[in-house]
């Protein structure tokens, strides 16, 4: 049985739905199931997730601006503290928390590319030997997108270090027989384009778009300084050179992967074809 399921693929491709999709189908077959999407409390990645001294979240416990939003959004581990600091309900009085919490990040660059990668698998190594049996994970983005991404845009990896390093993370986790589904469209340039129309700004004045913020992502990077890569073309550069990755890192794996293609949007088909996958 695949205890882990990993989905990815670029932006619009469809992941947050599918792993819901995958959650829902395998639990009417019976079984245990945890889903894990972007902002949750991660067993074994740390991407939107807060890491903070044990004394500065003690403080933090007992503010009254946090009572009632910290439970479900935390665990300890070691000498520091882990939250989930996006799922948090903070009023607006609470935004100079937010960003202290951003600036605690370990994505971004925020800390070297070594502390980065000792962090992540020691807690990998932890999840592979500590999920629970009768339980099956799902992944929404916490392998190739996420770890991919950092190390292209912000540590600036040449191919084959980012090989490498994925496939040595996918060991830790070996026992739990993975399995990945990778969902794809035959253009990157259509598929962000769709994404940037979907996602506009309910208030343009007082929030940006989305595209507008992944052009910052890719323009104030290591990546984007090197490449000189700027604006839509930018993000469409950087994106197409990552999945180029994904595709090179998964012909490397040994575990199970399928490759789910959706090349008109027909996503009842793509719905039918990720629960195929599950059978086989």
């Amino acid at each position: 049985m695949n205890r882990l399921i990993l989905i990815e693929g670029i932006p619009g491709s469809g992941k947050t739905t599918m792993a819901s999709k995958v959650k829902a189908h395998l639990e009417s077959r019976g079984y245990s199931v945890r889903l894990f999407l972007e902002g949750d409390l991660h067993p074994a990645d740390l991407a939107w997730l807060s890491v903070i001294p044990i004394e500065k979240f003690e403080e933090i416990q007992q503010l009254p601006l946090f009572q009632g939003c910290l439970e479900g959004n935390y665990s300890l581990e070691g000498d520091h503290a882990i939250i989930a600091y996006t799922r948090l309900q903070l009023p607006d009085e609470g935004e100079e928390w937010m960003t202290y919490f951003e600036q605690h990040e370990v994505y971004d660059q925020r800390i070297p590319f070594e502390e980065f990668q000792s962090l992540h698998f020691s807690r990998w190594v932890r999840f592979g030997q500590e999920a629970e049996e009768d339980t099956i994970y799902i992944f929404e983005c916490a392998y190739l997108q996420n770890h991919i991404s950092e190390m292209l845009r912000a540590h600036d990896k040449g191919a084959q270090e980012i090989v490498a390093y994925m496939k040595e993370l996918i060991q830790t986790v070996k026992p739990l027989n993975p399995k990945l589904i990778y969902l794809t469209q035959p253009s990157v340039r259509e598929t962000i384009q769709r994404v940037a129309d979907q996602r506009r700004s309910p208030e343009p004045g007082k929030w940006k778009d989305w595209i507008d913020l992944v052009v910052e992502y890719v323009e104030e990077s290591p990546f984007g300084k090197r490449t000189s890569a700027k604006g839509f073309e930018g993000v469409i550069q950087f994106i197409q050179q990552r999945k180029d990755l994904e595709l090179k890192v998964m012909d490397q794996l040994d575990i199970e992967i399928a490759v789910v293609d959706n090349p008109h949007d027909h996503w009842e088909e793509v719905e039918q074809r990720v629960l195929a996958c599950l059978d086989e």
